[in-house]
């Protein structure tokens, strides 16, 4: 199956969203309706804020006197993780590639692979023919161009359930044996597509499968413990081009998505006869991805985000998706003011653009979501332990920024009705993508963050 590019030269994920899916690559169909089910699934998980207005909060005897407009100062603070990992999404990342600005990204994938039934037996005198792996291939973040070569592994231990990989920190699983691919090469760069990919295995693993023990074939918790899974890694692209490598968004859960063991085996009236068995992956396979970062060194990212710079300037600060760089954001003054009626509140988060890559292959995500944030500097959640997402805001190309309403909260911090934590940025896509942005900060003398206060005193 073949997905064309369209004219947008931006590279980027498929955004999740119930108005389009807007993308540099087409995408089937089916995933619109799943797509606006998987939104409305993540919006509830989330706590909404109330659509309050500013001066709506206020005591109705308040009254409003002459206007005035005031620029406070705004903290911006990257959040750095490590590495990432997903519990048991359906959407999976595999690859490497090397962003000049924030360096060399890694996504590996790890999945079970599950038996169609129970009780399985695949007959008598038999011969292995042939095992493949098909990976259903949603996008590409990077260049698809360069090719990168992967590394697939049988598993030697067992993928935790969904709630302890949410919980606890499992960087990398151990793996047995040799490699099972030949190091496969996903090679796209004569063509002008990218396609689902389908993935010769070792005669060793076909064989292991092929003559199990039939009570390793008995049902899935029999079968997961004999054959537990499969890594699937990438080796790191080299440098043939100032931007190499990518990373791809696999659907494991997508009937595209499976095992194939093709055998011979006797045929009733004692010939021979060719057959094959599919081992899904499918919602109920246990799978989750890590994310790393390496080969920053020298980079900006290394400069203003790993590190404080020698001269104490914050110039930059950093958002990035896959979970992998949060941005802190807080105007310390709004609690510092005194009681007024605020008529506008704006808070604009200036974008450098010359961070965009070739051809804009790391253009900025299109939206980002603001959490409330806690005391720490954390995420606040609710008694049901959810977190509350404030506001979004969109990127403004005409601006190069991101402009966002904070009326409501600039009234309800001054009259001290709401903490003034401030609030946790991260993607929309956050959880399968891997878009960047990097804004300017407190002291870049051109694209410093603002916050725009417009207000009305109120009488004495």
């Amino acid at each position: 199956m073949t997905k064309n590019l369209m004219s947008r030269s931006t590279t980027s994920f498929m955004k999740i969203s119930l108005a389009r899916l807007k993308n540099n690559f087409s995408y089937k169909t089916w995933l619109y309706p799943l797509c606006a089910a998987t939104a409305m699934l993540f919006a509830a998980s989330c706590n909404p804020v109330p659509g309050e207005t500013g001066l709506s909060v206020l005591p109705d005897d308040d009254l409003i006197g002459l206007k005035y407009t005031d620029t406070l100062s705004v903290k911006l603070e990257s959040q750095i993780l490590d590495h990432v990992q997903t519990g048991s999404a359906p959407w999976q990342l595999l690859g490497n590639y090397f962003d000049p600005a924030f360096g060399r990204i890694s996504a590996q994938a790890y999945t079970q692979l599950l038996i169609p039934g129970s009780e399985l037996e695949f007959g008598e005198d038999l011969e292995f023919v042939g095992l493949r792996l098909d990976l259903d291939i949603l996008g590409v973040y990077g260049s698809f161009t360069s090719p990168i070569k992967l590394g697939i592994y049988e598993l030697d231990e067992s993928i935790p359930d969904n709630d302890t990989l949410l919980v606890s920190d499992h960087p990398a699983l151990r793996t047995t044996g040799d490699e099972l691919s030949g190091r496969f090469e996903i090679d796209f760069s004569e063509a002008n597509t990218f396609s689902d990919l389908q993935i010769p295995l070792s005669k060793s693993l076909g064989e292991k499968i092929l003559f199990a023990d039939p009570a390793d074939l008995f049902d899935n918790e029999a079968f997961t413990s004999f054959f537990k899974g499969l890594a699937l890694q990438s080796e790191n692209v080299g440098f043939a081009t100032r931007e190499p490598g990518a990373i791809y968004n696999i659907f494991l859960n997508s009937g595209a998505s499976s095992m194939t063991l093709i055998y011979k085996r006797k045929g009733d009236d004692g010939g021979r006869v060719t057959d094959s068995l599919e081992f899904i992956i499918s919602n109920n396979a246990r799978k989750f991805h890590t994310i790393t970062r390496s080969n920053v060194s020298g980079l900006v990212f290394d400069e203003y985000g790993l590190n404080q710079p020698a001269n104490g300037q914050k110039l930059y600060e950093f958002l990035q998706a896959g979970s992998l760089v949060r941005t802190f954001v807080q105007v310390p003054s709004l609690k510092t003011l005194p009681l007024m009626g605020v008529n506008r509140a704006e808070l604009m988060l200036r974008v450098d653009n010359t961070f965009f890559g070739s051809a804009k292959r790391y253009a900025p995500p299109e939206t980002i979501l603001f959490f409330l944030a806690n005391e720490n500097k954390g995420f606040l959640k609710g008694d049901n332990g959810r977190t509350t997402i404030f506001a979004s805001a969109n990127y403004n190309i005409d601006s190069a920024a991101y402009i966002l309403n904070m009326t409501a909260q600039a009234q309800l911090v001054i009259s001290e009705r709401r903490a003034n934590n401030g609030f946790i940025i991260m993607p929309d896509d956050s959880s399968y993508s891997l878009n960047r942005v990097v804004f300017g900060g407190e002291d870049h003398p051109l694209l410093k963050p603002s916050f725009r206060l417009t207000y009305s005193e109120l009488p004495k």
